[in-house]
């Protein structure tokens, strides 16, 4: 009996030494980054605030993601990978910023997957390079066959790298196998589209690829949430579907597809496009009122109609006829400051850009030819840049080097001033007017480029 005792006692004081282990709910990320230009690196996930680095270059900080799948990295240098994540990753990742894609490593449980994805942008990369033609290198210059030759060899040679790859589970196999499909898939519609905008001569849509989208599923929750490419088809699919009725119901495309998008047999997919569409392009839709109408009876997610709603009362306040939110003492670049009220008794066109926004820099030279055009008439051209404080002397380089003319400000507190939120200014480049009283003309006034801007500028008799 002591001997039964005695064998009971090791048996339980073992167990009771054994370290009892539970899974994380959260995600260990690490690394170092040499030559970075700022103390802070971002992942494109809601709710989560920049990583600090140290001055050293590493950082270590712990994430908690509700959905598994693809999120977005991005550093000052602007070098951006899209990374997978899922809770439970214990992730280190380290690079030269000013190299790239030539030192970029992952390491530690979660790495494979990351390692998988570098190997496959490389693949795409060099097919890309293959193409390259004086100095442009696009793989949608090719021919239609040409073009689903190049594709169909590329999706082979990632589906043997996914194969080769060691560490990666099942369950991301099965679901990456289907994504290299939807990328195909949609690289071919892609070209399709393309040549039918730019209305290529002798063109023929392909009979292939239509035959390759029929039986299609727009009803894959897993795949919505894993394939961007997938997203993307869905809402390739019903963007056509709502051509075709913008005509025949006299509506606007965007109230268009909201009707299409409202047929979708999935109540998470339908209700997570609907959001994403009002919130990332409401302040661009001409017919804001029954663009929210349509959004209200056709979204089911009460959450989201709260939030769609908040931002529909913002834009009703800054709605043409409003009184303009109003900037005060913003720095010139000539020297002094200025308020949106110094320039009362004229129509005032604002520009909003930065010194990081391409499509702010394309529309440049157009402002410039404008602004020309109307020299001495009763409007004044005001450009206000939203860099961060921390990037005041890059803006000052690129005006001087630029010879920007016109009247250039800088925002007080870049995309949180309070004259850009209060325009919920999400996106730029962004151009309002207003009128020489103080009041909004257009709060999504057309761009430079825009033939548009001159007949507004007419109809107003500027």
């Amino acid at each position: 009996m002591k001997k039964i005792i005695y064998l009971l006692s090791i048996t339980i004081t073992v167990m009771s030494c054994e370290k009892i282990t539970t899974p994380r709910d959260y995600i260990v990320f690490s690394g170092k980054i040499e030559n970075h230009a700022d103390n802070k690196i971002n992942l494109h996930i809601t709710g989560l605030g920049p990583i600090i680095l140290k001055e050293d270059g590493r950082f270590v900080d712990t994430i908690k993601i509700k959905n598994t799948g693809h999120y977005m990295f991005v550093d000052a240098k602007k070098n951006r990978m899209e990374l997978y994540l899922e809770n439970g990753n214990d992730i280190n990742m380290t690079y030269d910023a000013s190299d790239f894609k030539n030192t970029i490593t992952f390491s530690g449980e979660g790495s494979a997957a990351n390692n998988y994805l570098l190997k496959k942008e490389q693949l795409k990369t060099a097919l890309d390079k293959s193409v390259q033609t004086d100095s442009i290198s696009s793989i949608y210059q090719l021919d239609q066959a040409t073009f689903k030759a190049k594709q169909i060899e590329l999706k082979k040679s990632i589906m043997k790298v996914l194969a080769s790859t060691e560490g990666l589970s099942e369950v991301f196999k099965t679901q990456e196998k289907r994504n290299i499909n939807y990328e195909y898939l949609l690289d071919l519609t892609l070209l399709e589209d393309l040549h039918i905008m730019i209305k290529t001569p002798n063109f023929e849509e392909s009979k292939d690829l239509h035959y390759e989208l029929e039986g299609l599923s727009y009803t894959n929750d897993a795949d919505f949430l894993f394939s961007e490419s997938y997203k993307e088809l869905i809402k390739f699919h019903y963007r056509k579907k709502a051509q075709k009725i913008v005509e025949s119901e006299g509506i606007s495309d965007e109230v268009a597809y909201l009707k299409e998008l409202a047929t979708l047999n999935n109540t998470f997919i339908k209700d997570s496009l609907l959001f994403e569409n009002a919130i990332m392009y409401m302040d661009y839709f001409e017919d804001l009122d029954g663009y929210y109408s349509a959004f209200k009876t056709t979204s089911t997610n009460e959450k989201h109609i709260a939030k769609v709603t908040e931002k529909y009362n913002i834009l009703k306040r800054v709605a043409a006829g409003s009184p303009s939110p109003k900037f005060v003492d913003y720095e010139n670049y000539a020297g002094g400051t200025n308020s949106l009220d110094d320039f009362k008794g004229k129509y005032v066109y604002i520009d909003v850009w930065a010194t990081w926004c391409g499509p702010c820099i394309y529309q440049m030279p157009f402002l410039d030819k404008v602004e020309k055009k109307y020299h001495g008439k009763n409007i004044q051209f005001v450009t206000i840049s939203v860099d961060e404080r921390k990037n005041y002397e890059k803006w000052r380089a690129f005006i001087d080097k630029e010879k920007l003319d016109g009247i250039q400000l800088l925002a007080d507190n870049a995309l949180e001033s309070d004259f850009i939120k209060g325009y919920s200014i999400a996106g730029i480049p962004r151009f309002i007017l207003i009128d020489p009283h103080g009041n909004i003309v257009n709060n999504n006034a057309p761009r430079p480029s825009d033939e548009k801007l001159i007949e507004l500028f007419d109809e107003l008799g500027i």
